[in-house]
């Protein structure tokens, strides 16, 4: 009994030790083995990844290689159309047929308005135009009484205007302009030295900075005109319009503004030195009847802090005018109409205003050391504070007239 317990438990036992081996080999590959499959597929996968962005990237760079190439192909053709219209252009500009030349012009016109970086070089391709055809007439004769169709084309071109560079002026110095139709014209910082614009229609024109130096604008239409900054130093402005005019800070040295009209006009800070004004129409009573005239409106001039040193002012008509601080030594007023004018704090001294026309004129604190006042009207004037050193006030009506502390 004993004996077969015994072969019954080794029985167990081997049985045991088989099923343990059995069981050991059944189990699955080690961990290790797991881990590193696990790693070889990841790395796969990136890899594929990176190809397949390889690729994106290669077919992207050649796309945008391409499309560059086409926008550069496209360039270089647009450009050599440009180019070959800009030829032709020009070509017609020396035809003999006139229709042809404002064909051309106006062909010159499309281009800078499709090409904005050639439209500076249009302007001076079609400046020198209007230069050639529109010369200053010869010594004792006369030229066309109003700009021919071509050159009327051309101007109209120019002051539409046909390029925002502010570096970019029309070039008209020496063109013979006389009765051009420039109503509105956009001429800021155009040189129009010794330009012939005699009777020209510039009103509203933008002429600010422009150079007119020696510009012959005898009877031309500037009512409305900007003129701020621009330079007509010894520009015949005869008989011309300047009402309601912007000349703030223009430089009018030595113009000839003889029978201009000034009613309204601004020419605060102008520099007149030298100026002639004979004869100028300077108050608010001279009234034309036009489209743009508004009577309602109308006053003296703005001539505030203006440089009118040794101005010819004979008989000018200033009445009302504002003439405060303005430098005036030495200027010939001789018999002018200064009623009602504003001189506060100006500069009279040495100057002629012999028999003026000074009734309740604004002179407080003005300077007229050694001026003429013999004869002048003087009533009423308001001379508190003024310098009176040495002035000349023989016959001079005083009446009512405020002189404390003035001196001299």
């Amino acid at each position: 009994m004993t004996t077969q317990g015994s072969r019954d438990q080794a029985r167990t036992a081997q049985l045991h030790r088989i099923a343990g081996r059995s069981h050991r080999n059944r189990q699955p590959e080690p961990a290790t083995g797991t881990a590193e499959h696990g790693r070889w597929w990841t790395r796969l996968e990136r890899s594929v990844s990176l190809l397949v962005s390889i690729s994106t990237l290669v077919a992207a760079g050649t796309a945008l290689v391409t499309v560059r190439q086409a926008s550069g192909e496209q360039h270089l053709t647009r450009d050599g159309q440009v180019t070959d219209r800009y030829t032709a252009a020009v070509a017609n500009l020396g035809d003999e047929a006139e229709e042809v030349r404002i064909g051309g012009l106006y062909a010159l016109q499309r281009i800078a308005q499709d090409s904005p970086r050639d439209a500076p070089t249009v302007v001076q391709v079609i400046s020198a135009y209007v230069r050639s055809h529109a010369p200053l007439p010869k010594k004792g004769t006369n030229g066309p009484q109003h700009p021919v169709n071509d050159v009327a084309a051309a101007l109209a071109i120019l002051v539409a205007p046909l390029t925002k560079d502010r570096n970019t002026h029309a070039d008209l110095h020496g063109a013979n302009l006389a009765d051009a139709h420039l109503t509105f014209a956009h001429m800021n910082g155009a040189h129009l030295e010794g330009a012939h614009l005699k009777g020209a229609d510039l009103r509203r024109a933008d002429l600010r900075r422009a150079d007119l130096r020696r510009a012959d604008l005898h009877r031309a239409h500037l009512r409305y005109a900007r003129l701020d900054g621009a330079n007509l130093k010894g520009a015949n402005l005869n008989g011309a319009d300047l009402r309601y005019a912007h000349l703030n800070g223009a430089d009018l040295r030595d113009a000839d503004l003889s029978g201009a009209y000034l009613s309204s006009a601004d020419l605060s800070g102008a520099n007149l030195l030298d100026a002639h004004l004979l004869d100028a129409h300077l108050s608010s009573e001279d009234l034309s009847e036009d489209l743009f005239s508004d009577p309602t409106h109308l006053s003296g001039p703005n001539l505030h802090g203006a440089n009118l040193i040794g101005a010819n002012l004979i008989g000018v008509d200033l009445e009302g005018a504002d003439l405060e601080g303005a430098h005036l030594d030495g200027a010939d007023l001789e018999g002018a109409d200064l009623e009602l004018v504003n001189l506060l704090d100006a500069l009279l001294n040495g100057a002629d205003l012999s028999g003026a026309n000074l009734h309740s004129a604004a002179l407080e604190s003005a300077t007229l050391a050694g001026a003429d006042l013999s004869g002048a009207d003087l009533s009423d004037a308001n001379l508190y504070a003024a310098d009176l050193h040495g002035a000349n006030l023989h016959g001079a009506d005083l009446e009512g007239a405020d002189l404390r502390h003035s001196r001299g």
